[in-house]
């Protein structure tokens, strides 16, 4: 992707998971790229993922900072103009969420996810838009399958991925007319530590078992690799894709042909499963201390 080369992108959220992998992916493609998170350590990883991709270090920057303070996305602006003068592409990969139940879900839990998700996502943007309408640039939303299909135990989530990638779209309308394309991709279910705070994974041990199960549910039998969706939202940054905005990317494995399948009833069923599980231990280890 030639086009890439060259173009300066913020990526929100890319210190792990799909975010890291997105920095990895433009820097290999020539890009400048700016990284950026709240741990220091795992930026300098990215940071060195980046130059072993091949990207000189003059093309990148590293900021740490609390995206849901205002302060901190006028920094993350205010640097990235200060050091490379431009700004093309921004991908919005950060994310947050909790477990909670419509029955349970608190107003702090709420607005925590929607922070990050999408008053951050709307700030960056607004920001940086008298940058991008310079460059004719593009915004890329890193949404969730969840988030069309939702599970309950994710509530918060669920329904933030969702306004995001409306609210996507309602930008692509508004700013086409600048030249600025703002698209979403919706991965499935990808391999990363934000599913575990989801409340997706059901404990170390019995991981191989839960990505497993949830594999089962791609027409592909595999769930996702990070690198995979950063591909894709390298493509769709590209000008590859110069004459499309607007539009939701499912990079899913194709499961959004099989959306009848509940997702909520698949965790139901591990959560099930590891209950008599832990049982069957127990008694294991009861008749083993009364044998000993």
């Amino acid at each position: 992707m030639e086009s890439l080369k060259g173009k300066v992108v913020i990526v929100t959220g890319s210190t792990s998971g799909i975010g890291a992998a997105c920095a990895v992916s433009f820097a290999k493609y020539g890009s400048k790229v700016v990284i950026t998170g709240r741990n220091t350590k795992r930026m300098d990883d990215v940071r060195k993922d980046c130059l072993n991709a091949g990207a000189p270090e003059q093309h990148l920057l590293t900021i740490k900072g609390n995206l849901s303070e205002s302060k901190c996305i006028n920094e993350i602006i205010d640097l990235t103009i200060e050091k490379f003068g431009s700004l093309d592409v921004i991908v919005h990969s950060a994310g947050y969420s909790v477990e909670a139940r419509p029955k349970n879900v608190t107003r702090e839990n709420l607005r925590e996810v929607f922070r990050i998700h999408l008053t951050c996502g709307y700030e960056l943007v607004q920001r940086a838009l008298p940058h991008l309408k310079k460059t004719k640039g593009t915004i890329v939303f890193i949404g969730s399958m969840i988030g069309i299909y939702p599970i309950e135990s994710a509530t918060p989530y669920c329904t933030t991925k969702r306004a995001e990638d409306q609210l996507a779209k309602l930008m692509a309308a508004e700013l086409a007319p600048h030249g600025i394309r703002v698209n979403s991709i919706i991965p499935a279910w990808v391999k990363t530590n934000i599913l575990q705070s989801s409340g997706v994974t059901l404990g170390s041990w019995l991981d191989v078992l839960t990505w497993r199960l949830l594999a089962s549910l791609h027409p592909m039998k595999r769930c996702g690799k990070p690198e995979e969706i950063a591909e894709y939202t390298a493509f769709v940054a590209s000008d590859c894709q110069r004459h499309v905005t607007g539009k939701s990317f499912h990079a899913d494995g194709g499961s959004d042909m099989t959306s009848s399948i509940s997702y909520d009833a698949t965790q139901r069923m591990l959560e099930t499963f590891l209950e008599r599980t832990k049982s069957v231990f127990n008694w294991i280890g009861r008749l083993f201390w009364l044998r000993n």
